[in-house]
């Protein structure tokens, strides 16, 4: 079973069953030597099996109080992606909270592809996420704190593939979910304030739906 059909089955059990031009996103699936599996913009080391899995558009969705449903397509290579996307919560820090952007969740599911990528970003042009993501993490509802697997490139964080829909399932029950950041160059973690999960389930489900459309 692939990732795509093995995530419908466990998301929809556990729940029930517009965008601006943006940034380019490619992402990379990395094995490494002892068989761990990582989603990640930049290059694969030479020492793993790396795979292309297509050029991702960044989707941003407006400040309003649900998850949208966003399809890009990519004029260059025409690929599409689907997205589920939060709504942006901004967060400051440093002397005097001087430094701030805008973060938010994001679910993307290619078009036609296996692999569904479940990450953090930030907006595109402002600070960057800390190299040591150690500690950092989401919390949905009152569950258990997930921390992240991969950096993929400056804006975003990645959720281990294996956890995914386990996450996923626990976000389509919860109201809100909260997450802890580290940005560059301060070593202190950063904690949003709840984000609200309203119109979640119905953002996914269209994104899930969008994804095998021909």
């Amino acid at each position: 079973m692939d990732t795509k059909n093995q995530f419908c089955n466990v998301f929809l059990s556990a729940c029930l069953c517009i965008g601006f031009a943006s940034p380019v996103m490619a992402i990379n699936k990395c094995k490494g030597g002892d068989g761990k599996v990582t989603y990640q913009e930049a290059a694969c080391e030479p020492s793993s099996k790396g795979e292309k899995l297509g050029n991702i558009p960044e989707a941003r969705s407006g400040q309003g109080g649900a998850w949208e449903f966003v399809r890009q397509r990519d004029d260059m290579t025409g690929d599409t992606t689907c997205f589920a996307v939060s709504q942006f919560q901004y967060i400051s820090w440093g002397r005097g909270l001087s430094n701030s952007t805008a973060i938010r969740m994001q679910l993307a599911v290619p078009v036609g592809g296996s692999a569904l990528v479940l990450s953090i970003r930030s907006t595109q042009g402002g600070s960057s996420f800390h190299s040591n993501f150690e500690g950092s993490g989401v919390r949905v509802g009152e569950g258990e704190f997930v921390g992240f697997a991969s950096r993929s490139g400056s804006h975003g964080l990645i959720f281990a593939q294996d956890r995914q829909p386990e996450l996923l399932g626990a976000l389509s029950k919860a109201r809100d979910f909260r997450v802890r950041v580290k940005m560059w160059p301060y070593d202190t973690l950063i904690d949003t304030s709840p984000i609200s999960l309203q119109g979640f389930q119905s953002a996914v489900q269209r994104a899930m739906a969008c994804a095998v459309e021909r």
